[in-house]
């Protein structure tokens, strides 16, 4: 996927959030990760990462138990593309997973549950989130 066709979703799932965003916050979560199966073409499980103000991160809301533990393995282990997206604000890129190098721990084990390719996104709901680390 290009950096064009990844920036386009991230606008539209970005219109999506605030359009969606009438409702509370779980419900506006559950129907961005059903729209991304259904709009981002391929894929096949979408979860979305919730930054809280008091440091927690957690997972609000998937399509998958198989993404929601490669969720949990970023969690765990510090580091992957969601958190990334959280701490460095920007749209990642993973074509192949087998090959991936920038999260030496997390990729081949994401890639042992199957997962393929993966475009995380910040979606910014409530402001900024945390910065840099």
């Amino acid at each position: 996927m290009s950096e064009d066709a990844a920036l386009r979703y991230a606008e539209e799932f970005a219109r999506l959030s605030h359009d969606l965003h009438q409702g509370d916050r779980l419900t506006t979560m559950e129907r961005i990760v059903k729209a991304a199966v259904e709009l981002v073409e391929p894929c096949d499980w979408c979860t979305a990462t919730v930054w809280h103000p008091d440091g927690k991160i957690e997972t609000a809301a998937g399509t998958s138990s198989d993404a929601a533990v490669a969720d949990e393995l970023q969690y765990a282990l510090g580091e992957g593309p969601c958190l990334d997206a959280i701490w460095r604000t920007g749209i990642f890129v993973i074509e192949n997973l087998a090959d991936e190098r920038r999260w030496p721990n997390w990729a081949p084990q994401a890639a042992a549950l199957g997962i393929g390719s993966v475009l995380s996104v910040r979606i910014d709901m409530a402001g900024p989130g945390p910065g840099p680390r």
